[in-house]
């Protein structure tokens, strides 16, 4: 078997489709005719081709040169004429006199393919699920499945995926299928035998590196067999797809190249760079040294470009694109590791202008990462259009879903934190394909999650006021690395700090919708622990935008949909989160009692509870308001607190001499249902969660609480059966329902149990966590 790679681009095509290049003012390729032909002979090519687009000149240069190697070649662009859609077509062996009738038919596509057909010009149609205008849909796709018989199964540009769906459907397409087709459309197929298609390989080159990377087998001894053996479909492919990392290097390669195309020279570090990798040149010039040097001495990104060229002189030649790729993240995470430093320092003096300097100061380093970011998301290009074609003629998509789920906070006893850790153990359990993106030191991530994907930080901080909290920060480059053999279905991102900014950048470009959980509210935290207004305001702002930013907001309850509406969230993305419980796990446990007496000595009198962060935001002065009147009438009451948080060395100060206070310090999960189950009345007097996870998991034990009516924790309780719902910070109020229920233990006892029973039967119809799982994963 013969092989030639079908689509390679040279200097003659000059319009990039790439974002960096074009901002860059580049063609699309500056690779000479000549050097294709050698590196295609180089790499095995025993024909040779060049596909530029809508030109000729540079395959008829070649044609000349070597008329028995050489098939002529062109990528056109042909056009929908009811809607303007861009189609891109590889012709092959056509001559003068047929480009020009080429260039006036392929403004429609339809009479373009009927003088195929009449000409029996060998073709391939390129990339066929990448739209090359935006207007590519579903309707585009079944029509050309009339129209054209062979197409491109091996486009080394492109992510593996788009080829091997394209390719795995067209093959199971039969004689019914065409027939549905044209009684849908009336177009008149390519041939009576157009169930059957055929596929070519091309590499897709447009820098002169990949050329050969992928390629069509044929049978063949000259040009002229190669062109029958296509029109025949009697042809295969071969060969391996590029990585962003690959793809990257040529949009680096082309701005290279436009550099010297456009001055005559190029900067000194660049050209070493490419010295190194392409031309294995072993040595660096001395006048490049001495340049080298001298832009060292002006330009810290300039210094880390001489380490990249040095590493690269060490390197064998397979492991020079790793290496570029490895320095280039090097560069780009120390400008981002200063730049949250000066986050970090100027936050906490409010010199919000010197951030800003910073923030712009960075931008240089960060900059030279671009490409990495342009190719991921060129590869992923178009999911939506992959995914609604293969359920179209596959109809299997439930089964195949695959979720990335970032979140800053994984470890903590937070309501974030457990939800996600009993979502993401039950998906494990059931085998569904989700992934909990997140950030952890070594230690902390070894004995977590099995489903787990670790983030590596180059940088961590403690934020102002919630010290407890550390914000990692995860290096960009190397993200990307660990995520792209995961492609997902959807992103959810569930905290707006580091972690879920990167999500909601991955979201962006693998191409996929976007799922902002609404679990925490920033601002209304910070208005109870910040006294800096405009602090406040900043948050607030960054916070509306994040979550504004992605395809979905879903939130824990209806009374929070309604408060973002009124603060100017997008009405028409907010949704509804189902949240649910591990109810094995949370349930009555009747050790409990047993359990607070060994564990806090806890021995007699009834239970009041609270569990959650102790800081100023959960409204914790007003529960030691409520217990200092209760115990006025009743020495017998029990305050237990369990929590840490920022608050919580101050309050033991502060009530060190009411002996009936037990502050717990934080508890493990697994030992949680016992005090749930130890304790008489839970009292949660939060204005500002969405939810209240500890209301769900207290519920779930059977025990009835007290909850404020504002935030998100009254949609869980039914108001006088499972519980009260008081006015927020009314105190007379507060001890109305808790006496009620006070007095229902010890006078009525049978009723205080139908309250305990009506708690639990609530969340085992409301709150079913595998409900909730099977929601997250059906389209």
């Amino acid at each position: 078997m013969k092989k030639i790679d079908l689509h390679v681009h040279s200097k003659y095509s000059e319009h990039p489709s790439e974002w960096f290049l074009q901002r860059l003012g580049a063609a699309e390729s500056y690779t000479e005719p000549d050097l294709i032909f050698n590196l295609a002979k180089q790499n095995g090519m025993d024909f040779v081709t060049i596909t530029d687009h809508n030109r000729i000149e540079g395959s008829f240069l070649l044609k000349q040169k070597y008329p028995n190697e050489v098939i002529t070649g062109i990528e056109t662009t042909a056009y929908f004429p009811e809607d303007g859609c861009k189609v891109h077509i590889l012709l092959f062996g056509i001559n003068e006199k047929q480009y020009d009738t080429l260039q006036k038919l392929r403004e429609d596509i339809y009479q373009l393919r009927d003088w195929i057909k009449s000409e029996k010009i060998a073709y391939s149609v390129s990339h066929p699920l990448y739209s090359v205008n935006g207007k590519l849909n579903l309707t585009h796709l079944e029509k050309l499945i009339l129209l054209f018989d062979v197409f491109e199964g091996l486009n080394a540009g492109r992510a593996s995926i788009h080829n091997e769906v394209w390719v795995d459907v067209l093959r199971n397409i039969d004689k019914n299928i065409i027939e549905q087709l044209y009684d849908k459309y009336k177009i008149e197929p390519f041939g009576e035998d157009s169930h059957i298609k055929a596929f070519t390989g091309g590499s897709d080159d447009h820098a002169g590196i990949f050329v050969g990377k992928g390629y069509t087998l044929v049978d063949a001894n000259n040009a002229e067999g190669v062109l029958e053996k296509i029109r025949d479909k009697k042809i295969s492919f071969a060969g391996k797809h590029n990585d962003f990392k690959s793809l990257a290097f040529t949009v680096y390669k082309v701005a290279y190249d436009f550099s010297r195309s456009k001055n005559g020279k190029v900067n000194p570090l660049m050209e070493s760079i490419f010295e190194s990798i392409l031309r294995r040149k072993k040595s660096i010039s001395f006048v490049n040294k001495v340049k080298i040097w001298h832009a060292k001495r002006k330009d810290r990104i300039a210094g880390f470009i001489l380490t990249l060229i040095e590493n690269l002189k060490k390197k064998n030649e397979k492991d020079k694109l790793e290496i570029f790729y490895e320095d280039i993240t090097n560069i780009s995470d120390t400008f981002i590791k200063e730049l949250f430093e000066s986050f970090e320092k100027n936050l906490k003096h409010a010199d919000f202008l010197n951030l800003i300097k910073n923030t712009i100061s960075s931008f240089a380093g960060i900059f030279l990462s671009v490409p990495f970011f342009s190719a991921f998301k060129h590869l992923h290009q178009d999911r939506d259009l992959l995914d609604t074609f293969r359920k179209k003629f596959k109809n299997n998509l439930t089964s195949d879903k695959k979720i990335l789920w970032f979140t800053d906070t994984i470890n903590d006893l937070n309501g974030v934190s457990i939800t996600l850790s009993k979502i993401a153990l039950e998906a494990y359990h059931k085998n569904k394909n989700l992934k909990i993106v997140t950030s952890l030191d070594e230690d902390d991530c070894s004995k977590f999650l099995p489903n787990l994907i670790n983030l590596k930080h180059i940088y961590k901080f403690r934020l102002p006021y919630y010290e407890q909290y550390v914000l990692k920060i995860p290096s960009i480059l190397k993200t990307l690395q660990q995520l792209q053999d995961f492609i997902p279905d959807e992103i959810y991102v569930s905290t707006p700090g580091p972690v879920g900014l990167i999500g909601l950048l991955m979201s962006k470009i693998f191409s996929v919708r976007c799922i902002g959980i609404f679990h925490t509210d920033f601002k209304r935290q910070a208005e109870k622990i910040v006294e800096d207004e405009t602090l406040v305001t900043l948050l607030d702002n960054f916070v509306k935008w994040f979550y504004n930013s992605c395809d979905i907001i879903e939130v824990p309850s209806a009374e929070y949909i309604n408060i973002l509406k009124n603060e100017g969230f997008e009405e028409n993305k907010l949704r509804l989160f189902k949240r649910g419980i591990d109810l094995d796990t949370f349930a009555f446990k009747p050790e409990g009692k047993k359990f607070i007496e060994e564990k806090f000595g806890i021995k007699e009198g009834l239970n009041l509870l609270y569990v959650g962060r102790i800081s100023k935001d959960k409204n914790i002065d007003f529960i030691l308001d409520v217990y200092k009147e209760l115990i006025k009438s009743n020495s017998l009451i029990n305050l237990i607190m369990v929590g840490d948080g920022p608050y919580l060395e101050e309050l033991k100060n502060k009530y060190r001499s009411l002996n009936n206070i037990v502050f717990t310090g934080k508890i493990e999960n697994k030992f949680l249902p016992y005090v749930y189950s130890a304790s008489h009345i839970f009292l949660f007097p939060s204005t500002t969660d969405t939810f209240g996870m500890a209301v769900l998991e207290a519920q779930a034990c059977g025990l009835p609480a007290i909850v404020s009516d504002k935030g998100g924790p009254k949609n869980i309780i039914i108001d006088g059966k499972t519980g009260f719902i008081s006015e927020a910070n009314n105190l007379s109020n507060w001890l109305e329902k808790t006496n009620v229920l006070l007095n229902m233990i010890q006078n009525n006892p049978s009723m205080y149990l139908q309250f305990r029973e009506a708690s639990r039967k609530n969340v085992e119809e409301n709150y079913n966590l595998e409900e909730a799982i099977e929601k997250i994963f059906s389209y």
